[in-house]
């Protein structure tokens, strides 16, 4: 497992991985997580791609409180969100400062009701909740998100994107439990030879199976202090 993982952070130094907002999100989440001493950089990293850009990129600008905790956002801006999983886990994110609207509940609901993506970036914003220190937490939709997601694995040489996201997200919520036996075996066995996974058995590599495998490896190892995703900015902190 070790070796696999070695190859999956490999995979991120590629010429053929481009920057990407979300990269830098997730990767400088894994380094403070599993303190892996090779992305501690990203921070001013991202910064120097902000500048770069000739136009800036909003609608994925509004998770940029994940690689920098001082970042804010208005309601109005949020009301902007165009996605329809982003809608309610851009809620979560910034629920600390901004509060949960009355009817988060009804909404956090009806995206898991959606299937898919859509019921594991329900489980996303139940844990961006937890960790923000927002509630209350609705135990009867975390309860079925966490039910459909562990169905929703299959064990064999069909493992994709979406089933390395539910197992990596039933993880996250403390469920690992429900990861189907031999689900990591299977991971292993479909790496590809670059060290990165596909979105689909067989096909080429992708950054975003390749992070939410390597987050999930990582776990599995032990590794890890803990931290949470969501964290405090300097002023909470103070």
């Amino acid at each position: 497992m070790s070796q696999a993982i070695e190859r999956a952070i490999r995979y991120f130094d590629r010429p053929s991985v481009p920057d990407e907002h979300f990269i830098f999100y997730m990767n400088h989440f894994l380094e403070r997580r599993y303190e892996l001493g090779v992305w501690q950089s990203l921070p001013a990293r991202h910064e120097a791609f902000l500048a770069s850009l000739e136009e800036p990129q909003p609608q994925k600008e509004f998770f940029r409180r994940l690689i920098e905790p001082d970042h804010r956002v208005t309601l109005e801006e949020l009301a902007t969100v165009e996605d329809v999983a982003d809608k309610v886990t851009s809620k979560a994110l910034y629920c600390r400062y901004l509060g949960l609207p009355d009817d988060y509940a009804r909404e956090l609901r009806k995206l898991a009701m959606g299937g898919r993506y859509h019921v594991t970036h329900a489980a996303l914003s139940i844990q961006w909740m937890r960790e923000s220190g927002c509630g209350p937490i609705p135990r009867q939709i975390e309860s079925f998100v966490v039910d459909m997601m562990a169905a929703g694995i299959r064990v064999g040489d069909t493992t994709s994107d979406l089933e390395i996201e539910r197992a990596t997200f039933l993880t996250y919520l403390g469920h690992a439990d429900r990861v189907p036996d031999g689900f990591v075996r299977d991971l292993l066995r479909l790496q590809n030879s670059d060290g990165g996974w596909p979105v689909e058995a067989g096909g080429a590599s992708n950054w975003h199976p390749t992070f939410l495998a390597l987050w999930f490896l990582l776990e599995s190892e032990g590794r890890g202090n803990g931290g949470p995703w969501i964290v405090a900015d300097v002023a909470a902190s103070q």
